[in-house]
């Protein structure tokens, strides 16, 4: 309020009832400066004030300091229908009419103010309430996550592979997803969902999933049906990275040409997160050693892969690897026996970013 006697009053009143902190401003153009350091609990706002009156006051509290809820009580001699009306629309709280009587004045503050103090308290109890819930929520995707991991390696440990495969494989799938245009959700659950894409080979025989050497074509059969008895053991999740595993698990040894298993889909017909699995699959079978070969130069492996496009891979996929062959070597150094230890190979996910 502008005028100091309005003002006095208004203090005498709060004090003699115990209200503490009561800050007086009588030029409304200072009020903005004011708010960037304060909130207050209750504004009670004048409207006739030269430079800036109360209905100003209201739109840069409505603009600018919305976020900080904070009630107003107009007080003013203007008693119209149209002016109260300006006022609640641009978010008066109440009205307090002068000249002002002591026992409605220090009602009305003291309605305003519980009303506020309870939706303080309520907003702190609801945010706390919230953080404890998102922090359970944490807790149970890193186990459930956690399980994944642990779920995938049990696989590979059947075939003679670590966790090292796992890591480098889906970090591969994950660069070239990333190179495609995938959400940073969509990485994320590539990332837990890839190393599920041999978890049908828990079903194969040892004798076949850890001969040393060449596959009979009877043997190759029986590998073959990894792939159908992972998605079989994956179906039915309400989980979206298990979902995906799935589609991963039963197509990622489909080709572009029509010539992988188990159902021989050809290019588009084959999930494009299976196109990009088989690529990363692949690409880590041949740096790598296995029992039925020696481990291949990386640039040797690149040049394979870029043979290979249009007939095992997807072109547009092979284009992004070859684009893109530093990251992959950065993650072929890192995810190595001899550079990473770890017994859950995952580290954060915004490496790849």
């Amino acid at each position: 309020d502008d005028n100091p006697t309005n003002i006095q009053l208004l203090q005498a009143y709060l004090s003699r009832d115990s209200y503490t902190n009561v800050h007086a401003i009588q030029d409304p153009t200072t009020v903005e400066a004011y708010l960037l350091g304060h909130q207050p609990d209750l504004i009670l706002l004048d409207l006739n004030m030269p430079g800036l009156d109360g209905y100003g006051v209201l739109k840069l509290l409505r603009d600018k300091f919305s976020h900080l809820h904070i009630p107003v009580i107009v007080v003013t001699a203007q008693s119209d229908a149209a002016s109260k009306m300006r006022a609640l629309t641009l978010g008066a709280k109440d009205f307090l009419s002068k000249p002002l009587d002591r026992s409605e004045t220090l009602t009305r503050v003291r309605n305003i103010l519980e009303h506020q103090l309870l939706l303080v308290s309520t907003e702190r109890l609801v945010a706390q309430r919230t953080q404890e819930l998102l922090n359970i929520s944490e807790k149970l995707r890193a186990a459930h996550r956690d399980t994944l991991t642990r779920l995938a390696q049990a696989a590979e440990y059947r075939d003679n592979e670590t966790g090292h495969h796992l890591a480098r494989m889906s970090r591969y799938s994950c660069v070239i997803a990333k190179h495609k245009g995938y959400s940073p959700e969509a990485l994320d659950y590539l990332l837990y969902a890839a190393p599920m894409h041999d978890i049908g080979k828990i079903a194969i025989p040892d004798g076949i999933l850890l001969k040393p050497g060449k596959l009979t074509p009877e043997e190759f059969d029986i590998m073959k049906t990894h792939a159908a008895l992972g998605a079989k053991l994956l179906e039915n999740s309400e989980s979206s990275i298990i979902q995906m595993a799935q589609i991963i698990a039963l197509t990622h040894h489909e080709k572009w040409d029509g010539s992988g298993y188990p159902n021989k889909l050809r290019e588009h017909q084959i999930p494009e997160i299976g196109r990009i699995v088989a690529i990363a699959d692949c690409f880590d079978a041949l740096t790598f050693v296995r029992p039925y070969k020696p481990a291949w130069p990386f640039q040797k492996t690149i040049q394979f892969m870029r043979d290979q496009a249009g007939i095992a891979f997807d072109p547009s996929l092979i284009a992004i690897l070859l684009d893109h062959q530093q990251e992959l070597h950065n993650a072929y150094l890192r995810y190595t026996s001899q550079h990473h230890n770890t017994t859950i190979p995952y580290a954060p996910l915004a490496e790849i970013a």
